[in-house]
């Protein structure tokens, strides 16, 4: 710019009635202008990127400290229910033994669900304590609800203990 006004030999007049646009712009800004254009135009693509960088960075972190929280009720949970059901159902199958060693008979309609308890409590006690520390550890609450799913399956699919 300091060029361009050493290099002008009269007094510039603006004439913004007649020559607006002539008067406000030379033809040596137009370089400059297009620098700045492009400047700006790369900045606000950085920030685009950044914004969604940024943004998904917040809902990977958030989905994480779900999973973790959900897994820690998991743990309390299934603590507190294996106090109380496995206690109990640790007193039938020792009712169940007890009356097998006298060689008395035992309906199956009271071994069968006692073994059922047993498995779904070892399948939520498999999820919520040893999955959490695992490689393929689940990574949203939806794949925590389809791993138990799985181990209430395929512990339903085993075959029957028998004494």
């Amino acid at each position: 710019m300091l060029v361009d006004n050493l290099m002008i030999s009269h007094p510039i007049y603006l004439d913004l009635e007649q020559n607006f646009w002539g008067s406000v712009f030379s033809v040596s800004m137009l370089p400059m202008m297009g620098a700045y254009i492009m400047f700006l135009l790369v900045i606000y693509s950085v920030w685009i990127r950044w914004k969604k960088a940024i943004l998904i960075g917040q809902i990977e972190a958030s989905r994480k400290r779900e999973v973790e929280l959900v897994f820690a009720s998991m743990q309390r949970l299934t603590g507190m229910l294996a106090e109380k059901i496995a206690t109990h159902n640790v007193d039938i199958i020792k009712w169940i033994e007890t009356r097998r060693t006298l060689g008395k008979p035992v309906s199956n309609k009271v071994k069968g669900p006692t073994f059922k308890i047993s498995e779904a409590l070892g399948a939520l006690t498999e999820i919520s304590f040893i999955s959490p520390y695992t490689d393929n550890r689940p990574q949203d609450i939806k794949e925590i609800e389809k791993l138990l799913d799985e181990k209430l399956d395929e512990k339903q699919a085993l075959p029957k203990k028998t004494f």
